[in-house]
């Protein structure tokens, strides 16, 4: 519980959006998909019997097709950067996935 609870602090959306960087601006659609894949995928998930952290990575992975988009667009835009921003969204992202699924659990 202290870990979600560290994770709860250390993430949230804005932060995501943050990581991002520069080519955010550039990509917000992209970027909004994955979002949005990653909320709808924790919620559908949370429903289920599991270790949240491990759910919230499934939710992540489930959102496979927008992230290649926005990876895309990011290798395009800062070709030396990509590689570590995707990584950066994606531990964000398994960071809230895990954080809403918790969340939405106590409801």
């Amino acid at each position: 519980m202290r870990r979600i609870s560290l994770i709860l602090i250390c993430t949230s959306i804005s932060s995501l959006a943050g990581c991002a960087g520069l080519a955010a601006v550039n990509s917000g659609q992209q970027l909004q998909a994955y979002l949005d894949c990653n909320t709808a995928a924790s919620k559908r998930l949370a429903t289920l019997d599991g270790d949240p952290v491990l759910l919230a990575v499934e939710a992540e992975s489930s959102c496979e097709n927008p992230r290649r988009v926005l990876e895309s667009t990011y290798r395009r835009l800062m070709p030396d950067a990509a590689g570590s921003m995707i990584q950066d969204l994606k531990s964000a992202a398994v960071g809230n996935n895990a954080a809403a699924i918790v969340m939405a659990r106590a409801l």
